[in-house]
């Protein structure tokens, strides 16, 4: 059952799949005291003009998982067993250790075993049993009286241990041809065993677990454009990853009320460390990916409001888009090449912050203070509609300032401080943010 709440921005704080706006804050609800210019009242906030209203869910499902793991399982594939089968050295791979060991002991036991059997099949048929303690009876396997003998020779055969009493000697032609194919089969299993488990003590996939990435999303401006933000970092100091790259793409759902996807649709969008497009970035410090929101950009026409009613909007707690980040590299150590992922909803970009700045210097070296890695801070003279909107604006007063004619994009639908409290962001304005993630960002968000 979903919980849907409605959250006016006008006067709530951050809560869990919300947010809030506040355009002006006096010294006891923790403000500067400064005057702020407010562009709409509070009439106008509760009537047609009401900004960044937000349908907010408790449940969210999602494509890609915070931790980068795919959240979507793979169900009535015909022969997939088969198929895995097929793959059997990749699937090895990725199972868990524990597994993967237990299926080897279970490879390495029945060899032993079967070979064994053959083995008491041959010395019966050739007789050596009945003649165990006759002196001129010349066996196919000397030292050999029972079943247990047969599995400790068949072992030490498969091995090439050779403990000198159990040996065979030349006298069985079938017993020499099942010797020869228990050391190729013996030689076959330990190689692929020992190549399973080279590659999974090197598997680069655990070198994702030190790379991070911010909590939330940042949508801000500067220098009069709009940008969509988030931070990632390489909390490994001894090797770094070389050749880094960072790609993004923006998956839209459409999701029927019954919370069955109709369809999956991928745009790739442009990233780069700060305001470049250039993806391939030196992650030796945290590292904050920018994407421009300009007319090639799916965010063009998204506002504070579309993005508030873009949480929940399928009706079954879905989203009409997720962002979706992928981080790689080539690990120096192994050279190896790894994979980082994660994705944000709407309900996880912030409106109108940025983040904090967490490199300083010291003793003529700089530290980088990870406690601040999702601190935010307001971004000043954020505008409330959407890049289109804001750019549409800048052209017109341009053109018409000394006229003071519009041209359907009011000051009011554009401009304005978003007041997050005092300058260390005590108190968040976004679209989306929830308040687990506000209160691990120590002072913000």
């Amino acid at each position: 059952m979903v919980t849907v709440n409605r959250v006016s921005c006008s006067d709530v704080f951050v809560k869990r799949h919300s947010f809030s706006l506040r355009l002006d804050m006096s010294p006891a609800d923790g403000g500067d005291g400064g005057s702020r210019k407010a562009l709409f009242s509070p009439d106008e906030m509760d009537g047609k003009n009401r900004r960044c209203d937000s349908t907010t869910y408790e449940r969210e499902p999602r494509l890609v998982l915070k931790s980068g793991i795919l959240n979507a399982q793979e169900v009535n594939v015909e022969e997939k067993g088969q198929r895995y089968f097929a793959d059997i050295f990749t699937t090895l791979v990725d199972m868990r250790w524990r597994w993967t060991m237990f299926y080897f002991c279970i490879v390495y036991v029945l060899s032993w075993f079967g070979f064994a059997v053959i083995w008491w099949t041959i010395l019966i048929s050739h007789g050596d049993m009945d003649h165990f303690e006759e002196e001129n009876w010349q066996p196919c396997v000397v030292g050999v009286k029972s079943f247990s003998s047969v599995f400790l020779f068949s072992l030490e055969s498969q091995h090439t241990i050779g403990y000198g009493h159990h040996r065979m000697t030349d006298i069985c032609p079938e017993a020499i041809a099942l010797l020869s194919l228990q050391s190729i089969a013996g030689v076959l299993i330990e190689a692929l065993s020992v190549g399973v488990f080279i590659v999974k003590l090197s598997k680069p996939k655990k070198r994702s677990q030190t790379l991070i990435f911010s909590k939330n999303a940042m949508v801000c401006q500067k220098e009069g454009k709009m940008y969509l933000k988030f931070r990632m970092a390489d909390i490994r100091h001894e090797s770094k990853l070389l050749e880094t790259h960072v790609r993004a793409q923006v998956v839209y759902k459409k999701t029927a009320p019954d919370g069955e996807v109709e369809s999956i649709v991928q745009k790739e969008i442009e990233v780069g460390a700060l305001e470049e497009d250039e993806d391939r970035i030196l992650l030796y410090w945290p590292t904050t990916i920018v994407h421009e929101i300009n007319e090639d950009s799916p965010f063009y026409e998204m506002s504070c409001d579309d993005l508030a009613k873009a949480q929940g909007s399928n009706g079954s707690g879905g989203n009409e888009w997720e962002l979706i980040v992928v981080l790689e590299g080539v690990v120096e150590s192994t050279g190896m090449t790894t994979q980082a992922r994660t994705s944000y909803l709407p309900s996880e970009i912030l409106w109108g912050r940025k983040f904090r700045s967490m490199m300083k210097s010291k003793g003529g070296a700089y530290l980088v203070d990870f406690d601040l890695f999702n601190s935010t801070i307001s971004c000043d003279d954020t505008p409330l509609c959407s890049a289109k909107a804001w750019e549409s604006q800048n052209q017109h007063q341009d053109s018409c300032s000394s006229s003071g004619s519009s041209n359907g994009v009011t000051e009011a639908d554009c401009t304005g401080n978003l007041d997050h409290g005092d300058g260390d962001g005590n108190t968040a304005a976004a679209a989306g943010g929830n308040k687990d993630e506000a209160n691990d960002t120590s002072t913000s968000s």
